[in-house]
């Protein structure tokens, strides 16, 4: 289980760094990508990852269907971080 959840996290974040943003038909899925890393990332004490997703998510999509979520998670991450 965890080498599948490693291989989907790779999956995930290749997508949404290598995905074309100016693309309208993508962002929906990218969306959902970013939403669905985070739980894989948390598990793998991805912290700083964590943090810059949330970042990327919140400015891309600033009333998206996940904001409340990615909030909660910078959060954590800050806490997980030192507050650095």
């Amino acid at each position: 289980a965890e080498d599948f959840r490693g291989q989907a996290t790779i999956s995930y974040q290749g997508f949404i760094d290598s995905a074309d943003m100016s693309n309208a038909q993508l962002l929906p899925y990218v969306e959902t990508a970013y939403f669905e890393a985070v739980p894989l990332l948390i598990d793998s004490g991805a912290w700083d990852i964590i943090d810059e997703n949330a970042n990327s998510y919140l400015t891309t999509f600033p009333n998206g269907r996940y904001r409340t979520d990615f909030i909660s998670w910078k959060n954590q991450a800050k806490i997980a971080l030192g507050n650095k």
